[in-house]
């Protein structure tokens, strides 16, 4: 019987002990977190960006052995230009779920924050939609008509309607170096071609201008 009462007594001391304000916190995983700071999310999606267009299937075993500056006997379906669908499909999930995710999701998060409006939160929105643009560019050239607009939506439309799409670009110079740059505005095909061609022309022209004087500077 004092054997049980003292066992009973020690429980108590360590529960009373272990219990405090923040107990709860032992259960957060600190290499799962739940919320993701958007700088994070920014190189993120860089790096799965990098990793889908310029990894050795997507763009070697495929996009070079389709421009034949590649050959070989190994993966005789691709050389042949029979893409295995499971690969095909799994670069089409991938694009979606990870780069082109996490880039909505810093759009949504900055705007959603009390630093919207900011400069940083401009700038990395400005980041964000340019890379979503160049992501879309790729997945037309491979895929042709994808969905877009109606794309990233999640649990809300899980059959986003595909759509083609209308890339306008205009090229820039910097200097009288041989340093070439592109500028392009990705959208649908019902677009205001007219007013887009002017404006994008416009911008490159004056980013043409002011990086050529950046660099007459030094």
């Amino acid at each position: 019987m004092k054997n049980i009462k003292y066992a009973l007594a020690v429980m108590g001391l360590l529960v009373s002990v272990s219990c405090g304000k923040n107990f709860g916190d032992i259960n957060v995983d600190p290499n799962n977190p739940s919320a993701v700071p958007v700088e994070f999310l920014v190189t993120s999606a860089e790096k799965a960006m990098s990793d889908d267009i310029w990894d050795e299937w997507l763009n070697a075993r495929f996009g070079l052995l389709v421009a034949e500056y590649w050959a070989q006997n190994n993966y005789t379906d691709e050389s042949r230009w029979n893409f295995r669908t499971g690969i095909v499909n799994s670069y089409w999930s991938s694009y979606y779920s990870r780069s082109l995710r996490d880039l909505d999701e810093i759009i949504k998060l900055n705007n959603a924050s009390t630093a919207a409006g900011t400069p940083k939160a401009k700038n990395q929105n400005a980041v964000a939609l340019i890379l979503k643009s160049y992501i879309y560019h790729h997945m037309t050239d491979i895929w042709g008509p994808i969905p877009y607009s109606e794309a990233l939506l999640g649990s809300e439309n899980r059959t986003p309607s595909f759509q083609n799409c209308t890339l306008i670009s205009a090229p820039y110079r910097i200097g009288n170096s041989t340093a070439v740059g592109t500028l392009s505005v990705l959208g649908p095909t019902r677009i205001e071609y007219a007013r887009m061609i002017s404006i994008v022309s416009y911008v490159a022209r004056t980013l043409e201008k002011m990086m050529s004087t950046d660099v007459s500077k030094n």
